[in-house]
Order: C-alpha cells, then sequence, then structure tokens
C-alpha cells in the first residue's frame, strides 16, 4: 500500500483518497492538453491549495496525482511540516483567513475550520482565484445517510452544517459554480468558463 493511502490519522474515506489522486491526474492532463493547444505554449505547473492540511493525508493524495503541480497547504497547526520537503509543498502555517493571496488557483481543496464563517471566508477569500474551468472542492459537505466508526461503535456521519449552509449559499450557477462530482463527503464544483 502507498503512502497516501494509509496516513495516519487521516480523515478521508478510501474513496475520497482515490478521487484526490485522480483530480491531480485530470488537473495535470487538462494543463497539458490547454498548453498543447496554445500557439505559444507557456503554462506553468498548476497551482493547488489545499486548505485544513492536518496530518497530511489529503497533500498526499493531491502530490500522487499530481507530481508535477506547485502544492500549497494552509493550515494554522499543521502535524506535517517535517514532510513539507517530502511532498514538495509549500506550506502556510496561519489561520486561513489572515493569509493574503493573489495567485490564480487551478484547484482548490477546502477542509479547513468547519463553522459556517470559517467555510465561508475561505469560499469567498479564495474562490474568486481559482481560474475559469478551474475546480474546488470541499470536504465534510457530507452526506447523513452514512454511519462511521468511532471508538468501536457506530454512529451517524452528521457532517458540520456550517459546511453545508455555506456551499449551499455560495457555491450556486448563478454565482458561476457547476457541481463536477460528489464523492462520499467531497463536493466538487467546476469554475465557470
Amino acid at each position: 500500500m502507498m503512502l497516501w493511502q494509509v496516513v495516519p490519522g487521516a480523515m478521508l474515506s478510501r474513496r475520497e483518497r482515490f478521487w484526490l489522486v485522480a483530480m491531480g491526474h485530470r488537473l495535470e492532463e487538462m494543463v497539458r492538453t490547454a498548453d498543447a493547444a496554445a500557439s505559444d505554449p507557456v503554462t506553468p505547473d498548476p497551482l493547488i491549495v489545499n486548505i485544513g492540511v492536518y496530518k497530511g493525508a489529503s497533500m498526499h493524495c493531491l502530490r500522487k496525482g499530481s507530481p508535477g503541480a506547485t502544492l500549497v497547504g494552509i493550515d494554522v497547526g499543521v502535524s506535517m511540516v517535517h514532510a513539507a520537503d517530502v511532498l514538495r509543498a509549500e506550506l502556510i502555517v496561519r489561520d486561513s483567513r489572515k493569509v493574503k493571496w493573489n495567485r490564480p488557483i487551478d484547484l482548490l481543496f477546502v477542509d479547513g475550520g468547519h463553522t459556517y464563517e470559517v467555510v465561508r471566508s475561505d469560499i469567498e477569500r479564495f474562490g474568486p482565484h481559482v481560474v475559469a474551468g478551474g475546480i474546488m472542492a470541499l470536504h465534510d459537505y457530507g452526506r447523513s445517510d452514512e454511519y462511521i466508526e468511532e471508538r468501536g461503535r457506530r454512529r451517524p456521519n452528521r457532517p458540520p452544517l456550517g459546511v453545508r449552509k455555506a456551499v449551499d449559499e455560495l457555491c450556486t450557477e448563478d454565482q458561476g459554480w457547476e457541481v463536477l462530482a460528489i464523492v462520499d463527503s467531497i463536493k466538487a464544483f467546476r469554475k465557470a468558463v
């Protein structure tokens, strides 16, 4: 088994891990296709931003799927700073609400704070930087019909309401987002071209 599949403390399901890897592959393919079609191809490596790094499971998946991408992780308390070199990633140890951002983003994965206010801030602050045709995926949007194991007991997987509320309010077609996929508790959107 590969490291990205078994990172300790990971909060991603197996399907979510494979989906993130696939998104990384897809992102690199989209960049190569656009580059080949351009009369003067100079497209830089895609930029992937992961808000909410925790122990790095999503970072490992995104790196596996997109080895040539520039990868940036943002978190208030990154537990895997030592792995930044292994992942070839830039880590910003700071509250995402205090990060000044001005770079275009090809893939934004949001899994930071789960309150309405924090999720709303992440979408409003980073969403506008997602390039046309780019992807924004949010973890813990969730489905309440699933069960998870916790300390040997099954309990309903109730997604944080703040995530769902912010996503439902801010990620609409009227605001330029079309639903790309729902995989377990990840809901992904493509930014309108």
